[in-house]
């Protein structure tokens, strides 16, 4: 798990870059902004994923230890599988899709744009609520390609991505080594339980 942000009313400021959480379509830093987009696609597989109740609270970002639980790749498409475990000591839910930003070497954000379920089979699921016992986990898979496009030549690496968990009000700069193509563009899959039959999908 990398070093975490926390959302407050006057941004928020540390680690890999200066951050301010504009909510689950990006961020900017006061000396450089991201140019980050995100884009939605309608998803015709239905999720099994647990329910939650009303009475569950939406898991807070200091209550949630995000990291990589594993990636894999073939023919220029990279799957990354990120782990969100309930650190807090009493159930909390999530629902819907992951906002992201890729992060340079140097702690700059690089563009990004993030695609919602897109059309990879282990992205295109409809997002259900998530409960989280104290210490279960909850996963997310992103997807990119690392072959060039159009007038690219070369595709910017990133060390860090700044990952915002739906609904969490903060962000973790978890580090991974991605060569994100097409203008930075990741696809993420929604919240998956760890009973959905969605996280047979997910990276070793």
């Amino acid at each position: 798990m990398g070093r975490r942000w926390r959302r407050a009313s006057r941004g928020v400021a540390a680690g890999v870059g200066a951050l301010v959480v504009a909510g689950l379509g990006g961020c900017s830093s006061p000396q450089q902004a991201a140019t980050t987009t995100t884009t939605s696609s309608t998803s015709t597989a239905s999720s099994t994923s647990t329910t939650t109740t009303s009475a569950t609270p939406v898991c807070s970002a200091p209550d949630l230890a995000v990291s990589v639980s594993g990636t894999q790749g073939a023919a220029g498409t990279i799957e990354v599988t990120f782990a969100l475990r309930n650190a807090g000591a009493s159930a909390c839910s999530l629902s819907g899709f992951p906002g992201v930003v890729l992060v340079a070497g140097s702690g700059a954000n690089l563009p990004t744009t993030v695609v919602r379920a897109g059309s990879y089979s282990f992205t295109d699921f409809a997002p259900a609520s998530v409960t989280l016992a104290p210490g279960a986990a909850g996963y997310v898979n992103l997807a990119y390609s690392d072959v060039v496009t159009g007038t690219e030549t070369v595709c910017p690496a990133s060390t860090h991505v700044l990952f915002m968990a739906p609904g969490a009000g903060g962000a973790d700069a978890v580090s991974v080594q991605m060569v994100a193509c097409d203008g930075g563009t990741v696809t993420v899959s929604p919240v998956l339980g760890a009973g959905s039959p969605a996280t047979a999908t997910t990276a070793p």
